[in-house]
């Protein structure tokens, strides 16, 4: 099992590796890099928007279709009636 103490002590460890520069990456890699990042995290924002339009429009369908269940009912027991 991993101790929180262990746990720090290689996060920090793997912290300063990843902050080493590395000679073999150019200036070019890590700015394509950067906006590949970027787009996919608007792309991800983007769809986000898209699942909460749609489910917010899915709500008012159901409101809506639960309005007419309802005008049925009403319109069923007047005409038993």
């Amino acid at each position: 099992m991993i101790k929180p103490q262990m746990m720090n002590e290689l996060l920090i460890q793997m912290t300063a590796e990843a902050a080493k520069p590395d000679p073999k990456v150019s200036d070019a890699d890590l700015a394509l890099l950067k906006q590949t990042m970027t787009n996919v995290a608007k792309a991800a924002s983007s769809g986000c928007q898209y699942i909460k339009a749609t489910r917010n429009s899915l709500s008012e369908v159901l409101e809506a279709m639960e309005g007419l269940k309802q005008q049925q009912e009403a319109l069923l027991r007047r005409l038993e009636s």
